[in-house]
C-alpha cells in the first residue's frame, strides 16, 4: 500500500522533517556526555567536542625498572600546552577471539575441502587435535565468567591497556593535525623503546572499547558481536545502545537494561595517592 504525502510548501517541509536538528545527542541520553564526534580516517585522528585526539593500544606490563621509568618520562617532553594523556587498563573477559585463533592452528581433516564445498562454508574438523582444542576452549571460556577454582577467585582475563591523547584544536586546523600525527609517532617510538609494543586504534576500536563500559550487558556476553563504525553518524551515538537506561543517583551513575541483571555503576575518584616511582615486580590494583 502506497500513501501519498500531502502537498507541503518547501519551508513547511523543513519543519515537518527536521533535517536541520542539532547534531548533538539529546541531553537526557548518556551519549550526550561523551566527547567523540567524528573520525579522520587518513590521519587516524578523532575529532572531539573541544579538541583532537588519538588512541593507542599498548602491551600491558607487570612491572618496570629505572630505565623504563626514565624512557617514559620523555612521553611528555614534546606535548604542546593543554595536552591530556590518559591510561586505561581493563581486564576483559572477552577471550573468544584469541581462543579461536589458538584452536584454528590445529591440522585440518583430510576431507576438509570436500566438506566445506558441500556446506558452502568451513566445516567443523573431527580429528582428535581439534576435539581436544574445542574442549580446552570451552573450559577457558567458562573460566572467563566463573571462577575455575573453589578455594579462591581465579578467572581468565585479557588485560588490555589503552592510552588516549587529546589536544586543543579543531579539524579545520591542518597544521594542528600534522603536529598531532607527529606527536603520535614520537610517543609510539618512545613506548617501543620502553618495551611497550603498541598499535594505532581506529574508530571501530574506540567504539567497541567504550561500549564495554556504557552497556553493561556486553561485558557478560562472551560472544557479543563487534560494532562497526558508520561515518554517517557521530561516534558518541554509536557507543551507547538505544535500550541502555541511565539512572543518576547520589552515589554515582548506574547503567542497566530491562530484563538484565547486569549493572554498571560509574563513580569519580575522590583522591589519588601521592606520586611514587615505578617499582619492578609490583602490581597496582
Amino acid at each position: 500500500m502506497n500513501a501519498r504525502l500531502p502537498h507541503v510548501e518547501r519551508a513547511g517541509l523543513a519543519d515537518w522533517l527536521p533535517f536541520g536538528a542539532e547534531a548533538d545527542s539529546p541531553a537526557e541520553q548518556f551519549a550526550a556526555w561523551l566527547p567523540y564526534s567524528a573520525y579522520l580516517a587518513d590521519e587516524k585522528l578523532f575529532v572531539n567536542r573541544d579538541g583532537l585526539g588519538f588512541l593507542l593500544e599498548l602491551m600491558p606490563q607487570s612491572g618496570a625498572d629505572e630505565r623504563m621509568a626514565e624512557v617514559l618520562v620523555s612521553l611528555y617532553a614534546t606535548c604542546p600546552p593543554g595536552t591530556g594523556v590518559q591510561f586505561h587498563l581493563f581486564a576483559s573477559p572477552h577471550i573468544r577471539e584469541q581462543l579461536c585463533r589458538y584452536a584454528n592452528l590445529r591440522v585440518e581433516d583430510a576431507d576438509q575441502a570436500d566438506k566445506a564445498k558441500h556446506w558452502g562454508r568451513p566445516a567443523r574438523n573431527d580429528n582428535l587435535f581439534h576435539r581436544l582444542a574445542r574442549q580446552r576452549v570451552g573450559h577457558l571460556l567458562h573460566g572467563a565468567q566463573q571462577s575455575l577454582t573453589t578455594g579462591f577467585h581465579y578467572t581468565i582475563r585479557d588485560f588490555r591497556l589503552m592510552m588516549s591523547v587529546s589536544v586543543p584544536g579543531d579539524a579545520g586546523q591542518l597544521n594542528r593535525r600534522d603536529e598531532l600525527v607527529a606527536l603520535r609517532e614520537s610517543m609510539a617510538s618512545t613506548l617501543r623503546s620502553a618495551s611497550l609494543p603498541n598499535r594505532v586504534c581506529d574508530a571501530a576500536d574506540l567504539i567497541n572499547w567504550c561500549a564495554l563500559f556504557t552497556n553493561p550487558d556486553r561485558i557478560s556476553q562472551a560472544d557479543a558481536p563487534n560494532l562497526h563504525y558508520d561515518d554517517g553518524r557521530e561516534i558518541r551515538d554509536q557507543i551507547v545502545d538505544f535500550d541502555t537506561i541511565q539512572d543518576p543517583q547520589p552515589g554515582g551513575l548506574t547503567l542497566w537494561k530491562e530484563g538484565s541483571e547486569d549493572r554498571s555503576k560509574h563513580a569519580s575518584t575522590r583522591s589519588s595517592p601521592s606520586p611514587s616511582a615505578l617499582r619492578c615486580g609490583r602490581w597496582a590494583r
